[in-house]
């Protein structure tokens, strides 16, 4: 068995008899952190307006999200095997509040960015890990998208571990990253959004997203908790301060005479009913 394949490397192996695979949509999910109020450190008040134009100016958030196209993102980057989506609860979760992401407008973005005034291209930096390539080339492919409606969007490639020191401590514009993603969604939300969270990296201090959330972990049953995720995505999609992109997926290759391995959207293969068969 091989575990956590990504896309590019599974081609051969659709087509080859000896190997079956095993794919789940992942709990978590990748996106983009904007700081629109860490000025003193994620989760440390007091959140004030950060010295940059997305956080300026709203309207260039909404534009960088119009600028957006998923669908392209997901068959370039990952041969059309992950899920676009701009929440924060995956659809392998029972609470997926399936609210429809705005579909990409060129045109309104463009208008957008020319409505603040601002010299054009609006310059804008994402800090990415470097030496992993994925993250290059979505930055490469976020880069066309963003500069085709009116940003100069420049790549700082840093160390991991720099990079989310710095978007904690507020030494950032946007910031790509991943979140592996939980069972229940509280703990795929709060840990953005909340404003004591220490990485709440944008620095989100919304007190009516907060309510929602509140009332969600209240409440046991899963159709009332869904609906209360849906106004919570539609908050956040209000004030962006995180963008979503796509739903990855776990995906392993399985020899043909190996039977009994099971995979869920955790991303941890279970084993306990693995086994060879006869011909094994």
């Amino acid at each position: 068995m091989a575990n956590d394949l990504i896309p590019s490397s599974i081609s051969a192996l659709k087509t080859d008899s000896s190997v079956h695979l095993k794919e789940s949509t992942s709990l978590g999910y990748n996106g983009i952190a904007i700081n629109i109020a860490n000025t003193h450190g994620a989760g440390t008040p007091p959140f004030t307006t950060a010295d940059n134009p997305l956080a300026k100016y709203p309207a260039l958030r909404e534009a960088f999200n119009l600028a957006l196209n998923r669908e392209t993102i997901n068959k370039v980057l990952f041969d059309g095997d992950y899920v676009p989506g701009c929440g924060a609860i995956s659809p392998a979760s029972p609470y997926f509040p399936n609210v429809p992401c705005p579909p990409q407008n060129v045109a309104e973005a463009k208008k957008l960015v020319k409505s603040t005034g601002l010299p054009l291209p609006v310059p804008i930096t994402l800090i990415t890990e470097a030496g992993d390539q994925e993250q290059v080339e979505e930055g490469t492919v976020l880069q066309q998208m963003l500069d085709a409606v009116g940003f100069k969007l420049t790549l700082l490639p840093l160390e991991a571990n720099t990079g989310a020191n710095d978007a904690e401590a507020g030494k950032f514009e946007l910031y790509l990253g991943q979140w592996s993603g939980r069972v229940d969604p509280e703990q795929n939300i709060q840990v953005f959004w909340e404003p004591s969270s220490r990485i709440n990296y944008s620095g989100i201090d919304d007190q009516a997203l907060d309510n929602v959330l509140a009332q969600a972990r209240s409440i046991t049953g899963v159709s009332q908790r869904r609906a209360l995720y849906a106004q919570a995505t539609r908050l956040m999609l209000s004030n962006l301060g995180y963008i979503t992109l796509y739903y990855s997926k776990w995906i392993i290759g399985v020899r043909s005479n190996v039977t009994g391995v099971q995979l869920y959207s955790d991303g941890l293969p279970r084993m306990t009913t693995a086994a060879l068969t006869s011909s094994g």
